[in-house]
This record gives C-alpha cells, structure tokens and sequence, in this order.
C-alpha cells in the first residue's frame, strides 16, 4: 500500500533539511559545479553522484572521511572514478569481489581550507560507477566501523569533529539511469463534493532531491504558487505526494494546476496540466466581444437578484464597481478605459465568478 503524505495548504508548510550534519548522495548533473563537473556518460554506461554534506556549524572545513560498502559487478569492481572535489583525494577502494561480492570504498580528502556555513549544503566528492543492465537499485551502504565524520575549525579556532548522519536511499541502477533520472512528474487530481481538490503525484527517482512546487493558474491566467514541499520527506519509491486545497466552492471558472520540480536555481521537470472547471447553471458570466474597444456586452446570470459587478486592471487596481441586476445584459462603455489586460468580476451571495477582458485601441 502506498505511503501517503497530506499538506493541507490552508497553511503553506515549508520543510528543511534534518537537524544536524547530514551527507547525501545526489546525481551529479543536478549540481553544477565548475570544480567538479559532471563526468556521467551515458553512451558509456557511466553514472556519477555527488557527496553533499551539510554541516551543523559554520567554520574552515580540513578534512573528511567516509566508509561505503558497494555490491560488484560480475566479480568485478563498478566504480570508474573516486575523488574528491575540494581537497587533496585519499580515497581508497578494496576489493572484495570474488569472495565476499563487495568493495569497501573510503571518499575522503584532506589538506583542506573549505569554508562551510551552518545548514548550507557543500558538495565534496563524485564517484562514477557503471549501473548493473539488470535494472533495480545500487546500495552505497555506510560501513559503521570508518563511519562518517568532518573535522572543522570554528571562528574560535576550536578544531572540532562532527559525526554525521548518513541519508540513505539506493540510487537509479540501469542501463536507462539516463532516461529515468528526472522526475517524470504526472499531476493527477480530483474535485470532492465538499469542494476540496486533491492533487497527487509520485516523488522523483533521484537521491535526496530538490524542491517541488505547486501552482494554480486561473481563467484569467493569474497564476499563484499554492505551496511547496522538499522531496527529501520521502523515502520510498512507493510514497505519493498528496497536496488538498479546501473551499473551492464558493469560486467558480477553470482552473489549471501544475507541478514544478526544482534543484537549485533549475526548474527540472514540470508536470502535465491538470484542469478543473467550477460551474453552475444558476451563476455565469459572458463578455463580447472580447477583445474589446469601444464597449463589451456583458451577460449576467446570478442567483441573487442584486449583484456587484467590479472592473479591475491587472495589478488589482479597483476601475469601476456597478451595482446590477440578476439575468440582464448590457454594455460597458471602454472608450476611457487605457488598453489593457482587466478583470471582470461578479460577486453574488458571497460566490464570485471572474473573467479576463482585453482592451484595445
């Protein structure tokens, strides 16, 4: 059964990294780093990840040392290259393929002067290996006995060494591993009699990813971001994200939802559009022509027998509010409107339905 992860975006809920010092591995092509470049090959069936190590203090890092257990390939080692990014490289790799199937691989570096910042992540080292055709996943598990540790001089100059938390996920192994590395995000969502939609997509493949954020865009092309989530908060290939959006019945018009998945600064991955109309026979709204000149004719169905009618530009500027009646129609003088991009909307029996007008000259 799949894991299931609800944010009510009633209140937008920001998550961050865990508490302490953390290390991660993290495809390489989602941190651009001019000292460390990508070195994944895919018509070689070559995959690089990144170690990201995010400190719990700000000082000059020295030194780091790490213990990995990787399972061979056919007897033989997988990994292509092992080395550190910002220091002096003392990684070192022992085979134990013909009689235990694994390598113990150490990533470590010395000799160094890295400047570190509490909770700020630092990529230190890239190891590529050759994926397995069999498909699955590669296990990099933490040996206990090397651990995981950094060595750090604060401001105080106090050399202190921090014991840090191995986040663990088994990274993409197949040949596809070019393919399936981004997130193949697909949006699906449904509207509740209640009046809630529930929008619901399945986390990316890649380790210890970035940021999704979720968008809704109105009939008037109004788009907002309804909240976001860091895909970190799930572990398992099974879980889904589930986001609910509450009192959609009061609004009424098409709505077009999305997702966007962010590493950095680079959006990675957008997801199909996902589109919702709220409508009722009893409350609608018509402009023509549109886009306009002189004047547009505009057709008012409302439950109420008193509406408002309000004219806003597109920076939410208050034009003209008109007190009308229930079912009529008239037009509305633009000849000393400025060409534009506006907004009409009605508010009746505290419902709103909104369209956007476009005037020209």
């Amino acid at each position: 059964m799949k894991n299931i992860l609800a944010i009510l975006l009633m209140v937008v809920i920001g998550l961050s990294d865990s508490n302490g010092q953390t290390m991660a591995w993290v495809p390489s092509r989602y941190v651009p780093d001019a000292k460390c470049k990508d070195q994944t090959n895919c018509s070689k069936n070559v995959v690089c990840y990144k170690l990201k190590y995010t400190p719990e203090n700000t000082g000059t890092l020295t030194s780091y040392t790490t213990g990995f257990w990787i399972e061979c390939k056919n007897t033989k080692s997988i990994i292509t290259s092992n080395f550190s990014c910002l220091m002096e490289d003392k990684s070192e790799e022992l085979l134990l393929c013909d009689k235990e199937g694994v390598i113990l691989f150490n990533c470590s570096g010395n000799s160094g002067n890295v400047q570190v910042t509490k909770g700020k992540p630092t990529y230190l080292h890239q190891i590529c290996f050759e994926p397995s055709n069999k498909g699955g996943k590669t296990n990099f598990i933490k040996d206990d006995l090397i651990g995981l540790s950094s060595s750090i001089t604060l401001e105080s100059q106090l050399s202190i060494t921090e014991e840090i938390e191995y986040m663990s996920k088994a990274l993409p192994n197949s040949a596809s591993f070019c393919q399936d590395l981004t997130a193949n995000l697909h949006l699906e969502g449904s509207l509740k009699s209640n009046g809630m939609v529930d929008l619901s997509w399945e986390p990316a493949k890649e380790v210890e990813g970035g940021i999704y954020k979720l968008f809704c865009k109105d009939q008037n092309d109004i788009m907002v971001e309804l909240g976001k989530v860091e895909s970190n908060l799930l572990k398992s290939d099974s879980d889904v994200f589930i986001y609910q959006k509450e009192h959609f019945l009061n609004i009424y018009g098409g709505y077009t939802f999305f997702v966007e998945y962010h590493y950095g600064k680079e959006v990675k991955e957008r997801s199909n559009d996902f589109k919702i109309s709220f409508n009722n026979d009893d409350f609608s709204l018509m402009l023509s022509p549109n886009p306009a000149k002189h004047y547009t004719e505009i057709l008012v169905n409302a439950p109420q027998k008193t509406s408002i009618l309000n004219l806003m530009d597109n920076n939410g500027k208050l034009i003209k509010t008109i007190a009308i009646n229930n079912n009529i129609n008239f037009n509305l003088d633009l000849n000393a409107i400025p060409a534009g991009v506006y907004s009409v909307t009605i508010e009746s029996d505290q419902k709103v339905l909104s369209k956007k007008l476009i005037v020209i000259k």
